[in-house]
């Protein structure tokens, strides 16, 4: 089985159900594709994946169909190094004169974090910009910048102490995991089984 995964959804989500869904289906084999929320759905389309894990917010989709499956809870971080100098609960335009890494502005995910910055007056210009969330943490941990991130991604950084989570005044809208395969009523079983224990959960 072809399945097709966003980074975010590898580290949220399908790393902990593969070995269950392994469990379920020990004569299936999984070929996992890593790639933006827009190609994985294009790739659903055509045919030439199976089904995708994918985050909102999304663009296009549209003869897919989509079912939230896990909600995501993004936090702020900041190095370390900035602990004694971002203390207590502060606004996010208290923080412009300090760097930020973010995803490219192709990604989806960059564009919900532009419109959460607009919403309350501040622009940010990125120090650094990469195309997967996977490689925020790293740039955090060494020192780079402030990042918008998952909390389970950032999760082991924090209690490693490598990292902190900023207590931001104002509240991240919410994101979700979700589940997209093609809408056809004639889905191979196991395909179909597959997703029933996915969105029956």
């Amino acid at each position: 089985i072809h399945v097709g995964a966003t980074s975010t959804a590898l580290y949220c989500f399908l790393f902990k159900k593969l070995e269950e869904i392994k469990k379920l289906f020990p004569r299936v084999n999984f070929r996992i594709y890593s790639n933006s929320s827009k190609k994985l759905l294009e790739m659903v389309e055509k045919g030439s994946i199976d089904f995708a894990f994918i985050t909102t917010p999304f663009e296009g989709g549209e003869e897919l169909e989509i079912y939230n499956i896990a909600k995501l809870n993004d936090i702020l971080i900041a190095p370390i190094s900035y602990q004694d100098e971002i203390k207590g609960q502060v606004s996010i335009k208290s923080l412009t004169k300090y760097k930020f890494v973010l995803l490219s502005k192709e990604m989806q995910f960059r564009q919900y974090v532009d419109e959460f910055f607009t919403k309350h007056g501040v622009s940010i210009s990125p120090s650094y910009e990469t195309d997967s969330s996977s490689i925020l943490m790293p740039f955090v941990e060494n020192g780079l910048g402030l990042t918008i991130i998952p909390d389970e991604m950032a999760f082991k950084a924090i209690e490693e102490k490598k990292c902190f989570q900023v207590n931001l005044k104002e509240k991240l809208p919410p994101r979700y995991i979700a589940f997209a395969i093609k809408k056809d009523k004639n889905h191979r079983s196991v395909i179909f089984e597959i997703k029933q224990k996915l969105i029956e959960r």
